[in-house]
């Protein structure tokens, strides 16, 4: 019974429930603390009841109700009062079976009250088993005369339990029995509740079955509950033992902060002796560097002094040809003493700038002196990152405070040793972003969180880039050469000037070129161009390489020149170019962009052979594709990365 006099003590007056009423909310309340609240509500707003009396003439005798004192819900009360409640007759059971148990073991029970004194209840002396309610002495002497009929009622020693047996009756139609349950509104009712009452439309049920049950879901969560209560027993059994350890824990790790912060004290203590003898020396080289500029200052200071009284004579002279004669060597006096050092000059300070001390680094470091911890594993939040075809983006999470974190990945292909592995250091936050990756490639990252105790680091997990998309930009093209729809498809027209915008960034003359609207500042990236029969130009330039040249034919453009119906090709990167002859019909070209290696690789996509590799380039900006087209050409953006096949070792 340990612990249930919490349970079985009213919130209004904080003892013992005595008669208890049931809530609509489902919560109890002696009966009469709920008429003292139900009467208190009436004496605070009177003009309430009488308005809900008054306009309500289809609800007959109902009456204004009170709030629950616990949830603050309303209590509608009807014209049979409390009456209209139900009583709690299972709470009112166990109140008994606990004052019965109590006074068996010794224990003082709870005091009963008399139920009819108004204001502070006094300690009742009898108890009336006919009425069924405890007296006091003088409520007693009211309510009980020595004469009349009232006096054959049967007096006791106060108690709360009854010789007359009670059962639970209808609130709806008095004295009536619940011998049935309700399905729709979950409650016991009578056989009049079914036949004329609220519920005659609802689903019933037998009350005993019910009961069944119901006592059997209730019995069953017992036994699960009384396995809770072991297990929280057992487990702070546990706790209490871990806790007695704690002490000695606790001791011994005050004795080696004691020592280590000792060593920290004798360290530093150290060091401000050895940086005082540091500062005395300093001290004595920077008074004397300051002297010296003190007296140089003050030298200059009589000459520039000297030289204002002299000019000052020298501007009262009003003889031009006089004045004349000496105003050069004058001026040059002048300028030189306006170029003597001024006492803000950085040059000079810089000697007293090693004065000053700065300790708030080791200030933060030592503030976060802690006891260490190993570190929680981060996890990679996977529905938060991202890739383009150069960057992939991380966040992830941790239970940790104050760690940094770095962030480590390598390729998945095959040429990249498995050992070989690019490191972000000391991340700060939970995110990072990798740039400079290759387009279409799939990478392996890892987060390593650090604490400066361990490293703990999160599961490998795999990103794949975007593959290199671009279309030809019209802005840059030519104004005889015809875009396709899509801005994939360039075709040479010759004698047809578009009416189109004079843009600084369009091609002009006789240079029938074009580039393409996405420019590429690191990784590796890869596209094709279909070509035709025609002399076409294949290749990267910057940005703003000449308009009123070919593409290749300047030091900012790398390109391959070929005609397939002459079999020649031409090599271009500036004003010359080198020949050779192709060999064969190229149909597809292959670009493979190193901009991190500043490596151009020309091939024939379909066969895979190796045409042209500009290495050493000097890539200082972004690159764009760029063609140079006498016919036609279509550019092939977004495929696969040919890079893990065998190419040709050595160029056409």
């Amino acid at each position: 019974m340990e612990g249930l006099e919490s349970e079985l003590t009213c919130p209004v007056c904080l003892e013992l429930f005595s008669c208890p009423v049931l809530l609509p909310c489902l919560h109890s309340l002696c009966f009469r603390c709920a008429d003292d609240i139900m009467l208190q509500a009436l004496k605070v707003k009177p003009e309430v009841a009488l308005e809900t009396v008054e306009s309500s003439p289809s609800a007959e005798g109902t009456t204004a109700g009170f709030p629950c004192p616990i949830c603050r819900e309303r209590v509608p009360i009807d014209d049979r009062g409390l009456d209209g409640l139900r009583r709690n007759m299972m709470l009112e059971n166990i109140v008994e079976r606990y004052q019965h148990l109590s006074m068996a073991e010794g224990a003082t029970p709870s005091k009963l009250l008399c139920q009819l004194c108004e204001g502070t209840p006094m300690e009742a002396c009898k108890t009336c088993v006919t009425c069924r309610a405890t007296y006091c002495a003088q409520c007693l002497s009211t309510m009980h005369p020595p004469r009349g009929p009232l006096a054959s009622h049967e007096l006791v020693e106060p108690t709360a339990k009854t010789e007359q047996p009670r059962a639970v009756t209808c609130p709806d139609h008095k004295n009536e029995r619940l011998n049935m349950f309700c399905l729709t509104d979950e409650a016991p009712v009578c056989s009049l509740c079914k036949l004329v009452g609220k519920h005659k439309e609802h689903d019933m049920e037998d009350l005993g079955q019910v009961f069944e049950k119901n006592f059997a879901v209730l019995t069953n969560d017992f036994e699960k509950l009384k396995g809770k209560l072991t297990s929280m027993t057992e487990g702070l059994t546990q706790m209490e033992t871990f806790r007695d350890g704690i002490s000695q824990r606790a001791a011994q790790l005050k004795t080696n902060v004691r020592v280590e912060c000792t060593k920290l004290v004798e360290i530093i203590q150290q060091r401000e002796t050895n940086m005082e003898l540091g500062v005395d020396k300093a001290k004595e080289t920077v008074e004397e560097a300051l002297e010296a500029f003190l007296d140089r200052t003050r030298h200059n200071e009589r000459k520039v002094g000297a030289l204002v009284t002299y000019v000052t004579e020298v501007l009262k002279e009003r003889d031009a040809a006089a004045f004349l004669q000496t105003w050069k060597t004058l001026n040059t006096y002048v300028q030189k003493a306006l170029q003597l050092p001024e006492l803000k000059d950085d040059t000079v300070w810089q000697q007293v700038e090693h004065l000053s001390v700065d300790f708030s680094c080791t200030a933060h470091l030592l503030h976060q002196l802690d006891f260490g911890h190993s570190a929680k594993a981060p996890v990679i939040l996977l529905d938060r990152c991202w890739t383009t075809m150069c960057a992939a983006s991380l966040q992830w999470t941790t239970e940790d405070a104050g760690v940094i974190f770095d962030v480590r990945y390598t390729k998945s292909v095959a040429e990249v040793p498995e050992d070989v592995w690019t490191v972000v250091e000391n991340v700060q936050g939970f995110s990072c972003t990798v740039r400079g990756l290759d387009s279409d490639s799939s990478y392996r990252f890892v987060v390593t969180a650090k604490n400066g105790v361990t490293n703990v680091s999160s599961h490998e997990l795999e990103f794949t880039t975007k593959p290199f998309v671009f279309a030809l930009d019209p802005n840059t093209a030519h104004r005889q050469l015809r875009l396709s729809e899509n801005n994939t498809c360039a075709t040479y027209v010759p004698s047809s000037d578009v009416l189109l915008p004079d843009l600084p960034s369009r091609f002009v003359d006789q240079k029938f070129s074009v580039l393409g609207d996405t420019g590429v500042a690191s990784g590796r990236h890869y596209w094709q161009v279909a070509v035709d029969d025609n002399w076409c130009t294949v290749g990267v330039a910057h940005r703003w390489s000449p308009r009123d040249q070919h593409v290749g034919s300047t030091l900012q453009s790398w390109a391959l020149c070929i005609c397939n119906r002459d079999n020649i090709g031409v090599v271009l990167h500036g004003p010359t170019g080198a020949s050779f002859t192709l060999g064969c019909v190229f149909r597809t070209i292959g670009v493979l962009l190193d901009h991190d290696a500043g490596a151009v690789t020309l091939s024939d996509a379909q066969t895979g052979r190796l045409i042209h590799v500009f290495e050493d380039c000097l890539f200082t900006e972004p690159v764009y594709p760029a063609f140079s087209v006498s016919g036609s050409l279509t550019v092939v953006s977004g495929v696969p990365n040919p890079w893990a096949q065998t190419m040709c070792t050595s160029p056409v």
